[in-house]
């Protein structure tokens, strides 16, 4: 028989799962409900990192993100790992690059190594059925949402106690809008 090369027939996401280096972003994509949209058409671009990466962030942030109540700040996480389209390493742009969350990351060409934010590609060009993927060295985190502080010292990231403050904010808009 023919041999087939696996880009013909195999998805980013088919490849990430044969690599056991990828076993955390493998366990992850599954967790977040994110296997079936990266092994959709695509095309993706999908900068992977490696179970050593996973291991460099803080003890605990792994096991934390796979618990279902974190899943949408761990979909969040994994869709800026993603930008649409296919890009080659000697054809990804320089600046700033959008990525599947919304959210952009900076690509720096530094010398032959392709930076992202501060990872470092480290195999490029792993060639799949619906994408590309750059494996990196570093988990990539989304930027923090811009989130006006609240007038306490409640930290932005926990949700509110009461509404009050969100009925101030809406009668406020409320006025200026009848205006």
């Amino acid at each position: 028989g023919v041999l087939v090369p696996t880009s013909v027939t195999s998805t980013i996401v088919d490849i990430a799962v044969a690599n056991d280096d990828f076993s955390t972003l493998v366990a992850a994509v599954g967790a977040a409900g994110l296997a079936e949209v990266l092994s959709g058409d695509g095309p993706f671009t999908l900068f992977a990192p490696t179970n050593d990466a996973f291991d460099a962030l803080p003890e605990g942030t792994v096991t934390d993100l796979l618990k279902e109540e974190n899943k949408d700040k761990l979909i969040d996480i994994l869709k800026y790992h993603v930008v649409p389209g296919n890009f080659l390493s000697s054809y990804v742009p320089s600046g700033d690059v959008e990525t599947l969350n919304g959210d952009s990351f900076l690509v720096e060409v530094v010398e032959s190594s392709v930076m992202i934010d501060d990872a470092m590609v480290t195999m490029p060009d792993v060639i799949g059925s619906n994408g590309i993927i750059h494996v990196i060295d570093k988990v990539l985190m989304p930027p923090a949402d811009e989130v006006v502080p609240p007038a306490d010292d409640t930290p932005a990231t926990m949700p509110e106690t009461t509404d009050a403050a969100d009925d101030t904010a809406d009668d406020t808009a409320d006025d200026t809008a009848d205006d």
